[in-house]
């Protein structure tokens, strides 16, 4: 049997977060007019590409996303999908209002949920009873680029970069260390059927490992 911490884990991974994030912006005369000189090298930079012969790209290497989704022909439009995934995520990942998922919904990690993944009930009652807020008080998941599969009837991919700061009451029962954290890029999914009810959730499959300080 799954042990929960492990799940608690997975499941976190793509909804803790919150770094602070402090852009380097120029100061004074001279960054302004570096500023407007980088501006102007961007543009000169566009021009050039945009010059460029469509001759040169090969079309047929590209999918045209558009005209997939729309040959899918699923009940729900892209739009409904997107705004059902953002209520599912407020909801605490569907926690707190189990009615979004479908009965014969199943959770998949990459280490966890096997190849059949975690049922409803198992992922209700893992993830339930954890209020990971009160470990990382200032947890935000980044949640973005939501958009539809165009080859997966149903599906919206998303991407979640976290971060946070153990700084709370500890995590999983261990005295705060103080550490704050910041995730590599993932992709994360959920699948609805036709009846707008989640039956697939997936999370946590790295981007780009180079990023962000959790190896």
């Amino acid at each position: 049997m799954l042990q929960r911490p492990l799940l608690i884990l997975a499941v976190v991974a793509p909804t803790v977060a919150v770094a602070a994030f402090t852009a380097n912006l120029p100061h004074g005369s001279s960054g302004v007019a570096n500023a407007v000189s980088h501006s102007s090298s961007t543009l000169s930079m566009s021009d050039t590409i945009a010059s460029s012969s469509s001759a040169d790209i090969d079309q047929s290497l590209f999918l045209n996303e558009a005209e997939a989704i729309a040959k899918l022909d699923f009940a729900l439009s892209e739009k409904d999908m997107i705004l059902k995934a953002k209520e599912f995520l407020s909801a605490g990942q569907g926690v707190e209002k189990p009615d979004l998922l479908a009965s014969d919904f199943s959770f998949m990690g990459p280490v966890v949920g096997g190849p059949e993944g975690l049922s409803k009930d198992a992922f209700l009652e893992a993830v339930g009873g954890f209020n990971i807020k009160a470990a990382f008080p200032d947890l935000s998941p980044r949640f973005h680029d939501f958009r539809a599969d165009p080859l997966d009837a149903g599906r919206i991919w998303f991407t979640s970069v976290a971060s946070g700061t153990d700084n709370g009451e500890g995590f999983l029962g261990n005295k705060p260390t103080g550490k704050s954290f910041m995730t590599p890029p993932q992709a994360c999914s959920l699948k609805f059927n036709p009846e707008g009810k989640v039956i697939k959730y997936t999370i946590g499959h790295v981007m780009e490992r180079s990023m962000g300080n959790t190896g």
